[in-house]
């Protein structure tokens, strides 16, 4: 894998060369506060655009939670819903449903020795190893090979 990074302002962007030679772009903003998509995937078959934020943080805001919503905890408006777009071709895509409060039932059941962890360590070693990877970029100012883990 190859790592580019630059940091400017509150921003920065990072390029990554995958070892079958995808690259991917990433890049972001800290003081980012416009009505332009939030979050957007371009590949070779169009783009994926979402608009906003999690919609679970203003849940928690008006006062709702896991336990007051049941089923419905995590679903997307339709409003909140992504864009698919391919050349002319524009149309709605459903958000998956989310639940961050999964992620810590996991774990506890990981801790209780009654499961897998929710997040394999492997997985979060090698992005240890991508971010350092990046910062060292920046330090150098050039890319870093990274090495297959």
């Amino acid at each position: 894998m190859r790592i580019g990074f630059v940091g400017y302002g509150h921003g920065f962007f990072v390029s990554l060369t995958h070892a079958n030679g995808v690259v991917s772009h990433l890049g972001g903003h800290a003081l980012q506060n416009s009505q332009a998509p939030r979050f957007r995937v371009s590949g070779t078959l169009g783009c994926y655009t979402v608009e906003g934020l999690d919609g679970q943080e203003e849940s928690l805001m008006a006062g709702k939670s896991p336990k007051s919503e049941g089923e419905h905890w995590g679903a997307e408006e339709h409003r909140r819903w992504g864009w698919f777009e391919q050349g002319p071709e524009r149309e709605r895509v459903p958000l998956e449903k989310g639940c961050w409060t999964q992620f810590y039932r996991q774990l506890q059941t990981a801790v209780q020795g009654q499961g897998p962890v929710p997040v394999d360590p492997l997985d979060a070693l090698e992005t240890t190893r991508i971010l350092d990877a990046a910062r060292l970029s920046a330090e150098r100012q050039q890319v870093i090979e990274l090495a297959t883990f």
